[in-house]
């Protein structure tokens, strides 16, 4: 599979701030690449210098095979993105927006297609509404379709659903599977959202504080039969030996003296909590959580949130 975007070994400093630090991967052509971090840990930062908004203070990216900054226009020709929130002109309409940013790329379409280009994105009946009238969600669809008025291989979005409510999620989130699968386009997404990366993306990039801290594709990393199940117990001592006498079990992780996570195949929660219970080890709680949530937990080392992950 050709390799569209490769990074390899990206900081970037702000004075004595380091935002990104060595951060390496590579984005396959066709793939829907999910930039998965909370707020704060170099999503933006890494898309801005992807798009040349901004200087890296080390490292190289190419695209297409080309070295970004020295093949700068001729890259950013076959490249697409809407970085964090996308401006319009609000007293124009939607159609207005579209044709003048098709304009600014050196385009002349016809009013067929920039009508068929609304339309993929749901605003084919409010082409001639001003955009000031217009949802947050609408704004990004218009945005997306700003994005693609110039038919790019590569599109970049950056947190493509912040603020939108359950439906502008669903939308934007169809959008992106259609792009991906009707259209072959490669497309790099940042959330801090994991079920919504896990609903679109093919591989995931996983950044904290500015440094890479896991990269492979989703299916390596969420398997449906596996689960970690949560337990509270009152021995510890005891609970390790039946443990270490369990087969199934894929890894322990205590949190405290009395709470632990258990990695295991999840129909054999009713065998672990049998045998812990036949060997004298009361248990307080038990929980399951997503395999997926709780890697993302182990890898950032923090606590869930609101928004931030579901099981």
């Amino acid at each position: 599979m050709e390799t569209l975007v490769h990074v390899e070994h990206l900081s970037k400093r702000f004075g004595s701030f380091e935002a990104v630090r060595d951060v390496s991967f590579a984005v396959q052509r066709g793939q829907v690449y999910g930039f998965l971090g909370q707020n704060g840990a170099g999503k933006s930062t890494t898309l801005r210098m992807l798009m040349t908004l901004i200087r890296p203070s080390s490292g190289s990216i190419e695209v297409f095979g080309l070295d970004l900054f020295r093949h700068r226009r001729e890259i950013l020709r076959q490249v697409g993105a809407v970085i964090e929130k996308p401006d319009h002109y609000g007293y124009l309409s939607a159609y207005e927006n579209l044709r003048m940013a098709a304009v600014l790329c050196g385009l002349r379409p016809e009013r067929k297609k920039l009508m068929e280009q609304l339309a993929f994105v749901g605003l084919a009946d409010r082409s001639q509404s001003p955009v000031k009238t217009f949802s947050q969600g609408m704004k990004q669809r218009l945005g997306i379709a700003t994005a693609l008025v110039h038919d790019p291989s590569l599109i970049i979005l950056d947190e493509p659903t912040n603020g939108l409510d359950p439906l502008g999620i669903a939308d934007i989130r169809d959008l992106i599977r259609r792009l991906s699968r009707e259209q072959g386009k490669t497309l790099i997404v940042s959330s801090h959202l994991l079920s919504e990366i896990e609903l679109i993306a093919d591989s995931l990039l996983i950044l904290h504080q500015g440094e890479k801290r896991m990269e492979g594709k989703l299916q390596d990393l969420l398997n449906p039969a596996e689960t970690v199940a949560e337990l509270e117990l009152n021995d510890r001592q005891l609970a390790d030996t039946v443990f270490s006498q369990t087969d199934f079990i894929c890894s322990v992780d205590w949190r405290s003296d009395r709470q632990c996570c258990i990695r295991l195949p999840k129909n054999r929660i009713p065998d672990l909590v049998h045998r812990l219970s036949e060997t004298g080890v009361a248990i307080q709680a038990v929980a399951s959580r997503h395999s997926l949530e709780y890697y993302f937990l182990q890898l950032t080392q923090t606590e869930p949130h609101a928004g931030a992950v579901v099981d």
